[in-house]
């Protein structure tokens, strides 16, 4: 950990021996979340990617309290259980402390349930509401020449795509 709460004097160098030694808070499938100060973290892995840090800056910009994305970065970390490593996406964040929700599901009641699911879908609505002025379809920020990944594409992935018709037609 760094005593640093300033995202952009952290080296990259740093961040990435960070993630290699730092104290995991959270870790699934592919990815995991490391604590880098008192008030930051570091999420990165094979299940990252620069659409996920895009979007949650999106969701940001429109309100919804998810971290504050600071950095975006590209390194080199160990993979599997092997000594391997392979070159993945980093996302340097706030740290917003709290239970998590799969932690506190177990013991809410109904009501508590089902008032968070009604927050949840209005937060759905709001952001479905966004008017996307001329962007691209595909993922939030991705290059021309990305591939499309996700439940709505084949596992290879698909694209990319000029336009709207032309993911349609697909």
């Amino acid at each position: 950990m760094t005593s640093s709460t300033d995202a952009s004097s952290i080296s990259k160098d740093e961040l990435i021996l960070i993630f290699r030694t730092g104290p995991v808070i959270y870790e699934y499938g592919g990815s995991k979340v490391v604590r880098v100060s008192d008030t930051l973290v570091l999420k990165a892995g094979r299940g990252m990617t620069p659409g996920e840090a895009k979007t949650q800056e999106f969701a940001y910009e429109q309100g919804v309290r998810v971290p504050q994305v600071h950095r975006i970065l590209k390194a080199p970390l160990p993979v599997g259980y092997e000594d391997s490593e392979e070159d993945c996406w980093l996302m340097l964040m706030d740290f917003i402390p709290g239970e998590l929700l799969e932690q506190a599901w177990p013991s809410l009641t109904q009501e508590q349930r089902l008032g968070l699911t009604k927050t949840i879908a209005q937060l759905i609505r709001r952001l479905q509401s966004v008017t996307l002025n001329d962007l691209p379809p595909g993922p939030v920020g991705a290059d021309d020449d990305d591939v499309y990944q996700g439940p709505y594409f084949t596992h290879y992935g698909a694209g990319p795509f000029s336009s709207v018709a032309d993911m349609e037609a697909w």
